[in-house]
């Protein structure tokens, strides 16, 4: 859609399209999620938002933009503690001592615990975290969007300028530090990262993902496929609670690729999207503990990346397999139905043969038999020798009553 546009011009439709784009892939991402998770994140989202909004008013305020509001605001840890408290809270405020969030990085709890929000300007700089940082699951779902949807990291962040080398940032859907690449290489790579997001987009109206496979091959395949895969190392079994302390506490859910594939195999797991989500939990279990900021966060978000590729292909694949499959079924019938008509002819002919080899003359045929019988009978009595003239009445008599009798006989068979 962008190939008659210039380079800019067309960057520029990518950002807007990627906005567009943001809100249906987080909502793939939250699929088959346990319901417990989902109900977390409402609460957390609903404490995320109001720390958001707390950050940008500090924000306005420093930079003498929009109409300062000094007027105090109640802590949203404490207007969410005073909801759950007085019961008023249960459709969206976060629990009870959720707020006050620990920021983490790897998983390692800071040694403080800090306020869902950043009071002033020069923490907000200063901190490699943001307010969403606080909110395991919310962080989670937005630590596993990708380029061109992924959401902006903190100035300071160390995954930020581990990608940029520098402390600046990065544009605005610039991908992971894309600011030092060229323009039409950087056009290129978020053109085909939008294709993937649609694709994967398209996936949910694909019958074939969603169809329930007789026949197990092609997921165990695909498992087999995913675990050889490079970044898939840290996910091949379960983690050990000794080595991720809280790890049980902050994960509900634990999940890795042994245990799918034993779902796989005993049936509990049928359709490529069934797969697909079992695949995003493992994802999003591993960011919801060590952050989005962290190591392990990009290795979760190649790792991903990769299981996105492999589940688009192995769909495309089954779709062609069972397209050549149809068509060979409809040769194989058009070729018998073709063979049936090339001997229908033949078997007539041969019927007819049969019935005049092997079945009775038709009924025109008996008054010939008979007539023929009784011009034998007069062509012996002419070639006998003469009889005495004593027998001629008695013969002549018994001559009318034989012709009498097979005339009778001749009506009979013809009537028969």
């Amino acid at each position: 859609p962008y190939a008659s546009l210039d380079t800019d011009a067309a960057l520029s439709a990518m950002d807007v399209d990627a906005e567009d784009l943001v809100n249906p892939a987080l909502f793939r991402l939250t699929s088959g999620m346990p319901l417990h998770e989902l109900e977390a994140m409402v609460k957390e989202t609903d404490g995320c938002e109001r720390a958001l909004i707390e950050e940008i008013r500090i924000l306005e305020e420093a930079a003498g933009v929009g109409e300062a509001d000094l007027t105090p605001r109640a802590a949203p840890v404490a207007a969410a503690a005073a909801a759950a408290a007085t019961g008023d809270g249960a459709d969206g405020a976060i629990a009870a001592g959720e707020g006050e969030a620990k920021m983490e990085v790897d998983g390692t709890a800071a040694a403080s615990s800090l306020p869902a929000h950043f009071t002033n300007v020069e923490d907000m700089l200063a901190s490699d975290l943001s307010a969403a940082s606080g909110f395991y699951g919310v962080s989670a779902l937005l630590g596993r969007l990708r380029n061109p949807l992924e959401m902006p990291l903190p100035p300071n962040s160390p995954a930020l300028i581990a990608a940029t080398g520098n402390k600046k940032g990065r544009k605005k859907g610039g991908g992971g530090g894309g600011g030092g690449t060229d323009k039409e290489a950087q056009r290129k790579e978020k053109d085909a990262a939008l294709a993937k997001t649609r694709a994967l987009l398209a996936l949910e109206k694909d019958p074939s993902y969603t169809k329930v496979l007789d026949d197990n091959a092609p997921l165990l395949a695909l498992c087999k496929r995913i675990t050889n895969h490079r970044s898939s190392v840290v996910f091949r079994r379960p983690v050990n609670p000794r080595e991720a302390p809280g790890y049980a506490e902050r994960i509900v859910f634990p999940l890795d690729l042994s245990l799918v594939k034993k779902m796989v195999q005993a049936g509990m797991i049928r359709t490529f999207r069934e797969l697909h989500e079992r695949m995003g939990l493992i994802c999003h279990n591993c960011v919801k503990y060590n952050g989005r900021e962290s190591d392990y966060g990009g290795v979760t978000r190649d790792f991903e990346g990769y299981v996105d590729d492999s589940i688009i292909l192995a769909v495309r694949t089954y779709n062609v397999n069972a397209e050549r499959a149809a068509a060979a079924a409809a040769a194989a019938a058009a070729k018998t139905t073709e063979a049936s008509a090339a001997t229908a002819p033949v078997s007539a002919a041969t019927s007819a043969s049969v019935v005049g080899e092997g079945t009775a003359p038709p009924s025109d045929a008996a008054p010939a038999a008979a007539s023929t019988a009784v011009e034998t009978a007069a062509a012996s009595a002419a070639s006998a020798p003469p009889a005495p003239a004593t027998s001629v009445a008695g013969d002549t008599a018994a001559a009318a009553a034989a012709a009498t009798s097979t005339n009778t006989n001749a009506i009979e068979e013809k009537k028969v």
